[in-house]
């Protein structure tokens, strides 16, 4: 029958004491690796000989949070915690010692995570426990010696049914005017939105979008976020429009399909962004960032490939042949725009982009 699990066996002691010896400096420090390095151990030397809990967790906080940081950069992680404390026991005759661990429970980490909240939260819970284990038997009151703090990192892949990321049609790939960031979790919105300001890696949600996410307020939406719920967005940032476009199959060609509006506002602002929207199965759908509309759309409604310009409500063109009477180009396009009279027709409109173009 197995004995249940001690921190005082032959073996923990052996591991914990080696776990001590083998590191003399400050910082966590790799102690060791499993399965190929999806799983790494570091450990934090109470190198101070700090007696008080609060004090020792309070002075490694900010190198903890700095790791995790390093982390959770190359991969999304689950990590968890262990804070390694031995007692004096107070006896008659010989004092004796008697080894203890706090842990907290293992937490999903993202880049876009709130880091410093997570790390406040597990080392108050950490403090918490080892509060209550003093409290309910007085004989651990006395702290011989705080070893330590252990770090569990491990490699984290999110189920994917709560990833929102869609796959776009080869043939938008290769028009070379759309960015797909490629993210694992449903906040594609926020993701498409930051892509505007994201000059490297910009096909992977990575601390390049994280470190833009302080341009915009994104806190009024939900997620995933509705069609609906951009206005919210717009009055949340003042200055912004945002124009959103959907992707649909030809029903009479099926390996045809045509970019259309769903959604355009009004004026557009100084901050603009233009969206297009990505359907799925099971009513999942995924927003991408258009960085070129002209070159997304032009094939399916430039026959000729004479230079265009064109309404994005309607996708009425005008083209730059000089005429006497007539307005033509960007001009015409002004004036059809004070006119207001836009209605989106998908039979006169639009002609289909190939599947296989």
């Amino acid at each position: 029958m197995p004995q249940p699990y001690s921190e005082n066996s032959v073996e923990n002691n052996k591991k914990r004491k080696d776990r001590i010896q083998s590191v003399n400096t400050r910082g966590f420090i790799e102690i060791d690796s499993s399965l190929q390095r999806t799983t790494v151990w570091y450990f934090r030397k109470n190198v101070d000989n700090i007696t008080n809990y609060r004090t020792f967790l309070h002075s490694i906080e900010s190198e903890l949070i700095e790791k995790l940081r390093q982390c959770v950069g190359v991969h999304p992680i689950k990590y968890d915690l262990k804070l390694e404390v031995t007692y004096v026991i107070p006896a008659e005759v010989d004092n004796t010692t008697e080894n203890h661990a706090f842990n907290s429970p293992a937490r999903q980490l993202f880049v876009y995570s709130n880091v410093v909240g997570l790390v406040d939260c597990d080392l108050t819970l950490l403090l918490t426990k080892a509060k209550t284990f003093a409290d309910e038997d007085r004989r651990f009151t006395f702290i011989s010696y705080i070893g330590g703090l252990t770090l569990g990192v491990h490699q984290y892949n999110p189920p994917i049914e709560r990833w929102s990321y869609l796959t776009l049609p080869k043939n938008i790939i290769n028009r070379r005017a759309v960015i797909n960031p490629q993210n694992i979790d449903q906040l594609c919105f926020q993701w498409a939105i930051l892509a505007k300001h994201v000059s490297k890696y910009r096909c992977r949600v990575n601390t390049n979008y994280f470190n833009e996410a302080h341009r915009y307020d994104f806190s009024v939406l939900s997620v995933p976020t509705t069609i609906s719920e951009i206005t919210l967005f717009e009055r949340a940032n003042p200055g912004t429009s945002v124009n959103v476009y959907g992707l649909k199959y030809n029903g009479k060609i099926s390996t045809q399909y045509m970019v259309y509006p769903l959604r355009v506002a009004d004026e557009e602002m100084p901050n603009h962004f233009d969206l297009l929207l990505i359907t799925g199965s099971e009513n999942k759908y995924h927003y991408t960032y258009i960085t070129n509309f002209s070159r997304l759309v032009s094939s399916q409604i430039n026959k000729g490939h004479r230079r265009l310009v064109f309404c994005k409500k309607c996708f009425k063109t005008f083209d730059f042949q000089p005429r006497k009477y007539k307005l033509y180009g960007d001009k015409a396009l002004a004036q059809h725009r004070l006119v207001g009279n836009c209605v989106f027709n998908p039979n006169t409109a639009l002609m289909p982009f190939s599947r296989h173009s």
